[in-house]
């Protein structure tokens, strides 16, 4: 990992700073763990199949979400765990 870091700061892409005092690094399980509570997933059980691969979508089909917010922040903290943990791509 130190190798990816500091290729990071070598290309300039990225600027490291420390943590601010009293602040901890994230780690993949608890970020899950939140996002699965948050959601009301946390007691869930896994599925091989979690929905009806033939189910069709379309643009007016249900109602609209009152506050599509939350969907937007769910989907943001998916493709950030995707995307951050490539192991678990499939899996979510």
């Amino acid at each position: 990992m130190s190798v990816e870091l500091q290729a990071l700061v070598d290309n300039q892409i990225w600027s490291l700073v420390n943590l601010p005092p009293g602040k901890v690094p994230i780690g993949c399980r608890q970020y899950t763990l939140e996002l699965l509570q948050d959601t009301g997933n946390l007691a869930s059980k896994p599925s091989a199949t979690p929905f009806d691969p033939s189910l069709k979508n379309r643009v007016y089909d249900g109602t609209p979400l009152s506050d599509p917010t939350i969907y937007r922040r769910l989907l943001g903290r998916l493709i950030y765990l995707t995307n951050s943990r490539p192991a678990i791509r499939f899996a979510v």
